[in-house]
């Protein structure tokens, strides 16, 4: 469950192609910072499955980690393109067995009901928000967060001031703006 490292990719489609050698690549969906969502096609049994692959680049160096759907990996925005490119769960049984495809159904039903969401507001740094239900970090819970940007990454400071956090599902959450650079 490591990663894969190699100097001599220079891209992330070359991670990408690398670690799938020998696999057709029916569709892909490649996000900003590297994620890559693909639809594969089994080199023997020829279904088509879902794969998540995470690409970073570190000292120069690319690597790559992969989670298959039968995995259920907790990145559920794969594009509606390339769901539409996979086999019947079903026909994956031969090999990932009746709980692997149970796992593949259980992901891809997360997928779809992300799809569903209502669209949150687009974030900016400086805006106020208010989630509909409290987010819980062990030591506290809090709806309402003033909304940072650091190395690229959103944080949200709390009311509180407890300190800045991150909050990773926050694009799989209802949440309303408050206003813009309002004092706490």
């Amino acid at each position: 469950m490591g990663w894969t490292m190699n100097s001599d990719w220079k891209t992330v489609m070359d991670a990408i192609n690398a670690e799938f050698r020998g696999c057709e690549i029916v569709e892909k969906s490649v996000k900003k910072n590297g994620d890559a969502y693909l639809a594969v096609r089994h080199p023997k049994h020829q279904y088509i499955y879902a794969v998540v692959a995470l690409v970073r680049k570190d000292e120069g160096e690319y690597g790559i980690k992969t989670y298959d759907e039968t995995m259920i990996p907790h990145y559920f925005d794969c594009p509606k393109r390339v769901l539409k490119w996979l086999s019947p769960a079903e026909t994956m049984v031969k090999v990932v067995g009746e709980s692997g495809v149970e796992n593949a159904k259980e992901w891809r039903k997360r997928v779809h009901e992300y799809h569903a969401l209502p669209k949150s507001p687009k974030l900016r740094e400086g805006m106020c928000v208010r989630f509909k239900e409290p987010v819980d970090f062990d030591s506290f819970e809090e709806t309402d967060f003033k909304v940072t940007k650091l190395s690229g990454r959103f944080l949200f400071l709390p009311r509180n001031n407890t300190g800045l956090c991150r909050i990773r599902t926050y694009k799989r959450m209802e949440f309303e703006v408050l206003g813009e650079d309002q004092s706490w």
